[in-house]
């Protein structure tokens, strides 16, 4: 059985989104979805085209000062190639609470991630290998503002504790720990 299932992703939004009634709400829940799942597929331009002209990610994590990413270029570069350059793109995320109200979705749950061997090495932590993926959990915690006109602006992430580097060595991945994504997200109307 895999250790990581990216087909998890959406399916925390798409259980609220079968709940919500209200147009605005099911608008919001849809565009998170979306980006949620072609994520997960590891493709991220689609869901950087879809993002308000005026983007934004907001990160904030216990260990760093908080980051502010402005604008799609930044964002493609100073976040998601940032992050790939410690993880790999296949990672999951089992949302347990998602909630919306007229200007945000807020989403929570434990995300599983395959850190690179190499962005271990280059952390100082002793016994990883450069060409393997070790196992990483964390819980976090996204609100996905969005504008007047239902565009989502971009995300507040906030990180929460997760497995210490050092452990991470100790949960060396092999390709079987990994779930194919056999989702086709739909682009929201």
């Amino acid at each position: 059985m895999p250790i990581i299932d990216p087909n998890k992703n959406p399916t925390g939004v798409e259980r609220r989104m079968a709940l919500e009634t209200d147009p605005a709400k099911r608008r919001m829940l849809d565009e998170v979805r979306y980006h949620i799942a072609v994520e997960a597929g590891g493709e991220i331009e689609p869901a950087i085209e879809r993002l308000s002209p005026n983007c934004e990610y907001l990160l904030f994590d216990h260990s760093t000062a908080p980051v502010t990413i402005s604008g799609a270029d930044a964002i493609r570069k100073n976040f998601y190639g940032a992050l790939f350059d410690f993880i790999d793109p296949r990672l999951e995320w089992d949302i347990i609470r998602c909630m919306v109200d007229g200007n945000a979705v807020i989403t929570e749950g434990v995300q599983k991630s395959a850190v690179l061997g190499k962005a271990l090495i280059k952390l100082g932590i002793a016994g990883a290998e450069p060409d393997a993926l070790y196992l990483q959990d964390a819980r976090h915690m996204v609100i996905w503002p969005f504008d007047d006109q239902l565009r989502l602006i971009g995300e507040t992430v906030y990180f929460g504790f997760s497995t210490p580097p050092a452990d991470v060595v100790k949960r060396k991945l092999k390709p079987s720990d990994f779930a194919v994504y056999t989702g086709k997200p739909s682009k929201p109307a």
